[in-house]
Protein backbone atom coordinates (compact mmCIF):
# COMPACT_ATOMS: atom_id res chain seq x y z
CA UNK A 1 0.00 0.00 0.00
CA UNK A 2 1.00 3.46 -0.92
CA UNK A 3 2.60 5.62 1.90
CA UNK A 4 1.16 9.22 2.38
CA UNK A 5 5.06 10.62 1.57
CA UNK A 6 5.50 8.56 -1.68
CA UNK A 7 1.54 9.70 -2.99
CA UNK A 8 2.04 13.29 -1.87
CA UNK A 9 5.67 13.01 -3.61
CA UNK A 10 4.67 10.95 -6.89
CA UNK A 11 0.68 12.24 -7.23
CA UNK A 12 0.60 15.89 -5.89
CA UNK A 13 3.97 17.10 -6.01
CA UNK A 14 3.95 19.88 -8.30
CA UNK A 15 6.08 22.72 -9.91
CA UNK A 16 5.96 25.66 -7.06
CA UNK A 17 3.79 28.25 -9.62
CA UNK A 18 1.71 25.22 -11.06
CA UNK A 19 -0.46 24.81 -7.63
CA UNK A 20 -1.56 28.05 -8.22
CA UNK A 21 -2.75 27.09 -12.13
CA UNK A 22 -4.09 23.88 -11.18
CA UNK A 23 -7.00 23.64 -13.62
CA UNK A 24 -10.49 20.82 -13.37
CA UNK A 25 -8.50 19.19 -16.27
CA UNK A 26 -5.63 18.35 -13.84
CA UNK A 27 -7.48 17.41 -10.83
CA UNK A 28 -9.34 14.64 -13.28
CA UNK A 29 -6.66 12.99 -14.33
CA UNK A 30 -4.95 12.99 -10.54
CA UNK A 31 -8.34 11.44 -9.58
CA UNK A 32 -8.40 8.99 -12.56
CA UNK A 33 -4.81 8.11 -11.30
CA UNK A 34 -5.23 8.08 -7.28
CA UNK A 35 -7.94 5.46 -8.54
CA UNK A 36 -6.48 3.49 -10.76
CA UNK A 37 -2.92 3.74 -9.63
CA UNK A 38 -2.73 3.81 -6.16
CA UNK A 39 -3.01 1.22 -3.38
CA UNK A 40 -3.85 3.83 -0.46
CA UNK A 41 -6.99 4.46 2.19
CA UNK A 42 -6.65 8.00 3.47
CA UNK A 43 -5.98 11.50 2.97
CA UNK A 44 -2.64 13.44 1.63
CA UNK A 45 -1.71 16.77 0.83
CA UNK A 46 0.72 18.82 -0.87
CA UNK A 47 1.62 22.79 -1.66
CA UNK A 48 3.93 25.25 -2.87
CA UNK A 49 6.92 25.81 -0.80
CA UNK A 50 6.74 29.27 -1.16
CA UNK A 51 4.35 31.76 -1.72
CA UNK A 52 5.87 34.72 -3.30
CA UNK A 53 4.69 38.53 -3.49
CA UNK A 54 2.87 37.79 -6.86
CA UNK A 55 1.03 34.98 -6.05
CA UNK A 56 0.12 35.79 -2.17
CA UNK A 57 -3.82 36.34 -3.00
CA UNK A 58 -3.99 32.66 -2.69
CA UNK A 59 -2.69 29.90 -0.55
CA UNK A 60 -3.63 26.50 -2.54
CA UNK A 61 -3.09 22.88 -1.55
CA UNK A 62 -3.82 20.23 -3.18
CA UNK A 63 -5.83 17.48 -1.17
CA UNK A 64 -6.41 13.74 -2.07
CA UNK A 65 -8.88 11.47 -0.92
CA UNK A 66 -9.24 7.83 -1.19
CA UNK A 67 -11.06 5.27 1.05
CA UNK A 68 -13.60 2.75 0.94
CA UNK A 69 -17.18 3.36 -0.51
CA UNK A 70 -18.35 2.08 3.10
CA UNK A 71 -16.59 4.84 4.89
CA UNK A 72 -18.20 7.55 2.33
CA UNK A 73 -21.67 6.48 3.84
CA UNK A 74 -20.59 6.26 7.40
CA UNK A 75 -17.80 9.35 7.70
CA UNK A 76 -19.10 11.66 4.97
CA UNK A 77 -16.16 13.30 3.36
CA UNK A 78 -17.31 16.55 3.16
CA UNK A 79 -18.67 16.70 6.86
CA UNK A 80 -15.53 15.79 7.82
CA UNK A 81 -12.93 17.92 6.75
CA UNK A 82 -11.03 20.24 9.07
CA UNK A 83 -8.00 22.37 7.91
CA UNK A 84 -5.38 22.71 10.60
CA UNK A 85 -3.15 25.71 10.36
CA UNK A 86 -0.29 26.50 12.39
CA UNK A 87 1.08 29.87 12.45
CA UNK A 88 4.76 28.87 12.71
CA UNK A 89 6.08 31.98 14.18
CA UNK A 90 4.02 31.53 17.72
CA UNK A 91 3.23 27.40 17.32
CA UNK A 92 -0.60 28.99 17.36
CA UNK A 93 -2.99 26.29 15.66
CA UNK A 94 -6.25 27.31 14.13
CA UNK A 95 -9.08 25.14 12.65
CA UNK A 96 -11.57 25.42 10.22
CA UNK A 97 -13.80 24.29 8.12
CA UNK A 98 -13.07 23.56 4.13
CA UNK A 99 -16.71 22.58 3.21
CA UNK A 100 -19.48 25.27 3.90
CA UNK A 101 -22.73 23.20 4.96
CA UNK A 102 -25.92 24.17 5.50
CA UNK A 103 -28.02 21.31 4.15
CA UNK A 104 -28.09 17.87 6.36
CA UNK A 105 -27.40 15.34 4.17
CA UNK A 106 -30.22 12.73 2.91
CA UNK A 107 -30.59 9.42 4.66
CA UNK A 108 -28.98 6.94 2.43
CA UNK A 109 -30.62 3.57 2.17
CA UNK A 110 -27.92 1.64 0.97
CA UNK A 111 -26.96 -1.33 2.79
CA UNK A 112 -23.84 -1.01 5.24
CA UNK A 113 -24.00 -4.94 5.49
CA UNK A 114 -23.30 -5.60 1.87
CA UNK A 115 -19.13 -6.44 1.78
CA UNK A 116 -18.96 -5.31 -1.47
CA UNK A 117 -18.45 -1.52 -0.13
CA UNK A 118 -15.67 -2.32 1.80
CA UNK A 119 -14.15 -3.78 -0.94
CA UNK A 120 -14.58 -1.14 -3.43
CA UNK A 121 -12.83 2.34 -3.56
CA UNK A 122 -13.82 5.71 -4.29
CA UNK A 123 -11.23 8.63 -4.35
CA UNK A 124 -11.42 12.74 -5.03
CA UNK A 125 -9.35 15.92 -5.14
CA UNK A 126 -9.56 19.39 -4.10
CA UNK A 127 -7.84 22.42 -4.63
CA UNK A 128 -8.39 24.38 -2.01
CA UNK A 129 -7.33 28.36 -1.23
CA UNK A 130 -6.83 28.30 2.29
CA UNK A 131 -6.79 32.36 1.56
CA UNK A 132 -10.51 32.08 0.51
CA UNK A 133 -12.00 29.75 2.40
CA UNK A 134 -10.14 30.80 6.14
CA UNK A 135 -10.60 33.89 7.91
CA UNK A 136 -7.18 33.52 8.97
CA UNK A 137 -4.76 36.49 10.03
CA UNK A 138 -1.85 36.52 7.42
CA UNK A 139 1.53 37.64 7.80
CA UNK A 140 4.60 37.25 6.83
CA UNK A 141 6.51 33.76 7.70
CA UNK A 142 5.47 30.05 7.78
CA UNK A 143 2.64 27.99 7.99
CA UNK A 144 2.17 24.38 9.31
CA UNK A 145 -1.29 22.75 7.23
CA UNK A 146 -2.71 19.19 7.72
CA UNK A 147 -5.98 18.13 7.23
CA UNK A 148 -8.34 15.88 9.66
CA UNK A 149 -11.48 13.82 8.70
CA UNK A 150 -12.11 12.11 11.91
CA UNK A 151 -10.39 8.83 11.76
CA UNK A 152 -7.98 10.00 8.98
CA UNK A 153 -5.05 12.58 9.59
CA UNK A 154 -3.08 13.73 6.83
CA UNK A 155 0.73 14.85 6.57
CA UNK A 156 1.64 17.82 7.31
CA UNK A 157 3.27 20.48 5.01
CA UNK A 158 5.38 23.90 6.01
CA UNK A 159 4.53 26.77 3.61
CA UNK A 160 6.26 30.05 3.82
CA UNK A 161 4.31 33.17 2.86
CA UNK A 162 5.79 35.95 1.36
CA UNK A 163 4.16 39.00 3.07
CA UNK A 164 3.90 41.87 5.23
CA UNK A 165 5.33 40.92 8.77
CA UNK A 166 3.41 40.75 11.90
CA UNK A 167 3.34 43.53 14.44
CA UNK A 168 2.64 40.82 17.60
CA UNK A 169 5.36 40.32 19.38
CA UNK A 170 5.54 36.62 19.96
CA UNK A 171 6.02 35.96 23.56
CA UNK A 172 6.49 32.43 25.67
CA UNK A 173 3.69 30.13 25.74
CA UNK A 174 1.84 30.26 28.46
CA UNK A 175 2.22 27.16 30.82
CA UNK A 176 -0.91 25.53 30.67
CA UNK A 177 -2.25 23.10 32.29
CA UNK A 178 -0.87 24.20 35.41
CA UNK A 179 0.83 21.09 37.02
CA UNK A 180 -0.92 20.04 40.17
CA UNK A 181 1.07 19.88 43.34
CA UNK A 182 0.34 16.58 43.78
CA UNK A 183 2.23 15.56 40.39
CA UNK A 184 5.67 15.54 42.33
CA UNK A 185 4.62 12.01 44.54
CA UNK A 186 6.07 9.16 43.62
CA UNK A 187 5.13 6.86 40.79
CA UNK A 188 4.21 4.12 43.10
CA UNK A 189 1.97 6.20 45.06
CA UNK A 190 0.87 8.27 42.25
CA UNK A 191 -0.89 5.16 40.10
CA UNK A 192 -2.85 3.73 42.76
CA UNK A 193 -4.66 4.66 45.79
CA UNK A 194 -6.89 7.98 46.75
CA UNK A 195 -3.92 10.74 45.27
CA UNK A 196 -4.19 9.44 41.77
CA UNK A 197 -7.01 11.42 40.80
CA UNK A 198 -5.88 14.55 42.04
CA UNK A 199 -2.64 14.21 40.44
CA UNK A 200 -3.67 15.17 37.35
CA UNK A 201 -2.04 17.63 35.28
CA UNK A 202 1.55 15.78 35.57
CA UNK A 203 4.65 16.59 33.61
CA UNK A 204 6.80 14.05 35.27
CA UNK A 205 8.68 10.66 34.06
CA UNK A 206 5.95 8.33 34.33
CA UNK A 207 7.36 5.78 31.91
CA UNK A 208 3.78 5.13 30.23
CA UNK A 209 5.41 6.51 27.02
CA UNK A 210 8.82 7.02 25.66
CA UNK A 211 10.57 9.82 24.08
CA UNK A 212 10.76 9.47 20.44
CA UNK A 213 15.09 9.80 19.72
CA UNK A 214 14.45 12.52 17.08
CA UNK A 215 12.17 15.14 16.59
CA UNK A 216 8.57 13.32 17.37
CA UNK A 217 5.69 13.14 19.85
CA UNK A 218 4.33 9.74 21.32
CA UNK A 219 1.25 9.62 23.13
CA UNK A 220 -1.58 7.81 24.17
CA UNK A 221 -4.69 8.08 26.09
CA UNK A 222 -5.92 5.43 29.06
CA UNK A 223 -9.03 5.65 31.42
CA UNK A 224 -8.06 6.94 34.68
CA UNK A 225 -9.71 4.06 36.83
CA UNK A 226 -10.37 6.18 39.87
CA UNK A 227 -12.10 8.75 38.47
CA UNK A 228 -15.09 7.09 36.52
CA UNK A 229 -13.09 6.07 33.77
CA UNK A 230 -11.99 9.77 32.46
CA UNK A 231 -9.50 9.61 29.75
CA UNK A 232 -6.06 10.55 30.40
CA UNK A 233 -3.89 11.47 27.98
CA UNK A 234 -0.20 10.73 28.29
CA UNK A 235 2.57 12.16 25.98
CA UNK A 236 6.29 12.41 26.19
CA UNK A 237 8.50 14.36 23.55
CA UNK A 238 11.30 15.40 21.80
CA UNK A 239 12.33 18.56 20.23
CA UNK A 240 15.03 21.18 19.37
CA UNK A 241 14.46 23.85 21.29
CA UNK A 242 13.36 27.31 19.93
CA UNK A 243 14.11 31.02 21.38
CA UNK A 244 10.54 30.58 21.15
CA UNK A 245 10.15 27.77 24.10
CA UNK A 246 13.14 29.74 26.56
CA UNK A 247 11.99 31.96 29.14
CA UNK A 248 14.24 35.23 30.23
CA UNK A 249 15.28 33.48 33.65
CA UNK A 250 14.38 29.94 34.98
CA UNK A 251 10.87 29.56 36.46
CA UNK A 252 10.99 27.90 40.01
CA UNK A 253 7.20 26.17 40.90
CA UNK A 254 6.65 24.50 44.52
CA UNK A 255 5.08 21.19 44.65
CA UNK A 256 3.92 18.52 47.23
CA UNK A 257 5.96 17.64 50.24
CA UNK A 258 8.39 20.31 49.92
CA UNK A 259 9.57 19.45 46.26
CA UNK A 260 10.56 22.20 43.89
CA UNK A 261 10.75 21.67 39.71
CA UNK A 262 12.93 24.02 37.42
CA UNK A 263 11.32 24.75 34.17
CA UNK A 264 13.79 26.14 31.20
CA UNK A 265 11.52 25.86 28.58
CA UNK A 266 7.74 25.75 27.98
CA UNK A 267 6.85 24.06 24.62
CA UNK A 268 3.39 24.73 22.97
CA UNK A 269 1.13 21.85 21.75
CA UNK A 270 -2.93 21.61 20.38
CA UNK A 271 -5.15 18.65 21.28
CA UNK A 272 -7.66 18.19 19.13
CA UNK A 273 -10.64 15.67 19.47
CA UNK A 274 -13.04 14.89 16.79
CA UNK A 275 -16.29 13.79 16.67
CA UNK A 276 -17.73 11.83 13.24
CA UNK A 277 -19.32 13.96 10.63
CA UNK A 278 -18.26 17.53 12.05
CA UNK A 279 -15.83 19.65 10.71
CA UNK A 280 -14.88 21.23 13.69
CA UNK A 281 -13.09 20.16 16.51
CA UNK A 282 -15.63 18.92 19.91
CA UNK A 283 -12.54 19.99 21.94
CA UNK A 284 -9.38 21.72 21.22
CA UNK A 285 -6.88 22.28 24.37
CA UNK A 286 -4.07 24.68 23.56
CA UNK A 287 -1.31 23.54 25.93
CA UNK A 288 2.08 24.88 26.77
CA UNK A 289 4.33 21.65 27.94
CA UNK A 290 6.35 22.73 30.95
CA UNK A 291 9.98 20.89 30.52
CA UNK A 292 11.75 20.43 33.58
CA UNK A 293 15.00 20.90 34.01
CA UNK A 294 18.35 21.87 35.96
CA UNK A 295 20.15 23.04 33.91
CA UNK A 296 19.27 25.73 31.20
CA UNK A 297 18.13 25.31 28.04
CA UNK A 298 20.01 26.45 24.86
CA UNK A 299 18.36 27.44 21.19
CA UNK A 300 19.14 24.29 19.28
CA UNK A 301 19.32 21.83 21.82
CA UNK A 302 17.31 18.64 22.07
CA UNK A 303 14.88 18.97 24.45
CA UNK A 304 12.51 16.05 25.96
CA UNK A 305 9.11 16.12 28.22
CA UNK A 306 6.07 14.30 29.44
CA UNK A 307 2.48 14.98 29.89
CA UNK A 308 -0.22 13.23 31.61
CA UNK A 309 -3.62 15.31 31.58
CA UNK A 310 -7.34 14.45 32.56
CA UNK A 311 -9.36 15.28 29.25
CA UNK A 312 -12.59 15.65 31.13
CA UNK A 313 -10.83 18.10 33.92
CA UNK A 314 -9.57 20.70 31.03
CA UNK A 315 -12.59 20.66 29.25
CA UNK A 316 -14.79 20.35 31.66
CA UNK A 317 -17.17 17.86 30.95
CA UNK A 318 -18.09 19.20 27.82
CA UNK A 319 -17.97 16.24 26.14
CA UNK A 320 -20.99 13.99 24.81
CA UNK A 321 -21.06 10.58 25.40
CA UNK A 322 -19.36 9.39 22.17
CA UNK A 323 -16.63 7.92 20.53
CA UNK A 324 -13.45 10.56 19.78
CA UNK A 325 -10.12 10.81 17.42
CA UNK A 326 -7.72 12.31 19.51
CA UNK A 327 -5.18 14.13 17.64
CA UNK A 328 -1.83 16.71 19.08
CA UNK A 329 -0.74 18.90 16.47
CA UNK A 330 3.38 19.88 17.67
CA UNK A 331 5.57 21.69 15.63
CA UNK A 332 3.33 22.08 12.70
CA UNK A 333 2.69 18.48 12.38
CA UNK A 334 -0.06 16.50 13.08
CA UNK A 335 0.07 13.68 15.05
CA UNK A 336 -2.37 10.66 16.05
CA UNK A 337 -5.24 9.56 15.47
CA UNK A 338 -5.91 7.81 18.99
CA UNK A 339 -9.87 7.06 19.97
CA UNK A 340 -11.31 6.73 23.13
CA UNK A 341 -14.74 6.18 24.34
CA UNK A 342 -16.47 8.57 26.78
CA UNK A 343 -19.77 7.35 28.48
CA UNK A 344 -21.43 9.57 31.33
Amino acid sequence: MATQKELSSQLLNLKNDDYFTCTDKKINELEKALIRTFDFNGIVINGPEIISDKNNEHFPVLVAFRNTCYRDYVSKRKQNCTIVLTDMSSETVHCFKAFDITKTPAKSDVDLTDPALKTSYSAKVYNFDLKKITDMEWHRGSYGVSIISYDFGSNSIIVKLEEKPSDEKIGLPHMHPEPNPLSCILQSSLLSGKKYKKAFPSYEHLNITKSPATTGIDFLIKPNKSKKGNPVLYGSFTIQAKPLYIPKKTIEIDLAEGNTRKINAVVPMTLLIMQNNRSIPAYQLDMGIPVYSDNPVRSGQLIQGQFAIDILQECQNRLDADKFMAYIVFNGVLYGPQDFEWSQ
